[in-house]
């Protein structure tokens, strides 16, 4: 098989994902199954998910009053506190968005379970966060 005819085959398979289409590759019986559009607005709002959250860190860091952005960047990452930096939420949602995007995009997972661990793990993140900063003074345990 010619390096063309490779490249074509993959492009038609790619094809065949992004469309959603049901044919098959010509010549090869496919055991490839499109993405459902549910699926698909799943792993885009998944990955917007985690730009908005770096979009909302870049802005603290220039309204937090450090300095200019390079200097906040280097006392948010380099000099980490739980209590005053920020970039351990952002890294919590990329570790998220990259467990959901394995289990639903790649391995393509139809059970629920990945997405209830990863928000009982964040939920759990968020409370101690905001317990260990004195913002909020909750009566029970986690």
């Amino acid at each position: 098989m010619s390096a063309y005819n490779r490249n074509s085959t993959a492009r038609h398979a790619a094809e065949i994902l992004i469309s959603g289409s049901t044919e098959q590759i010509k010549g090869v019986k496919s055991t490839i199954q499109p993405f459902s559009s549910v699926r698909r607005m799943f792993c885009l709002f998944v990955t917007f998910d985690m730009l908005f959250m770096g979009i909302l860190w870049i802005l603290y860091l220039n309204t937090s009053g450090i300095g200019d952005l390079k200097k906040a960047f280097d006392c948010q990452v380099n000099h980490f506190t739980i209590k005053t930096s920020m970039f351990d939420v952002v890294l919590l949602t990329a570790g998220r968005v990259i467990c959901l995007l394995l289990a639903y995009a790649l391995i393509r997972s139809n059970h629920w379970f990945t997405v209830a661990v990863s928000e009982k793990m964040n939920w759990n993140y968020t409370v101690i966060k905001l317990r260990s900063c004195n913002l909020i003074n909750f009566p029970f345990t986690v």
